[in-house]
């Protein structure tokens, strides 16, 4: 009998470090906000199509509020504004369809006073 080499199996990793992966994603988000396009990304084993709104730091890290159009293939109930960290999304790619609309942002809110990096066009 001849003896076998272990089984080798593959997996999948993010290729560079996480602050490339978080500035990959903040420069997909920039580019979405600018060219007015929804994203796709995973949040929370979430497959979502959203609408970007505003980028923004708050403690010392990088957020973006954005609206879900669609979680795991289905429109959510009701379209309300979630705060995302970059840190947490994956799989982020640019789509071609355009913004859901805009919604009021109250710039004065307490989450946007240590820095907003960009925003969505009314």
């Amino acid at each position: 009998m001849s003896e076998r080499s272990p089984r080798q199996t593959l997996s999948l990793r993010h290729s560079g470090s996480p602050e490339d992966r978080i500035a990959r994603t903040h420069a997909l988000i920039l580019q979405a906000l600018q060219q007015g396009l929804c994203l796709r990304w995973s949040y929370n084993r979430t497959m979502m199509r959203v609408a970007p709104q505003i980028l923004y730091t708050s403690k010392g890290a990088l957020y973006v509020d954005a609206i879900a159009v669609e979680k795991n293939g289905a429109t959510p109930e009701d379209l309300k504004l979630g705060r995302f960290k970059l840190s947490g999304l994956s799989g982020v790619a640019m789509t071609s369809e355009p913004l859901a609309p805009v919604v009021a942002i109250d710039l004065t809110d307490i989450r946007y006073q240590e820095s907003v990096v960009a925003r969505a066009e009314a």
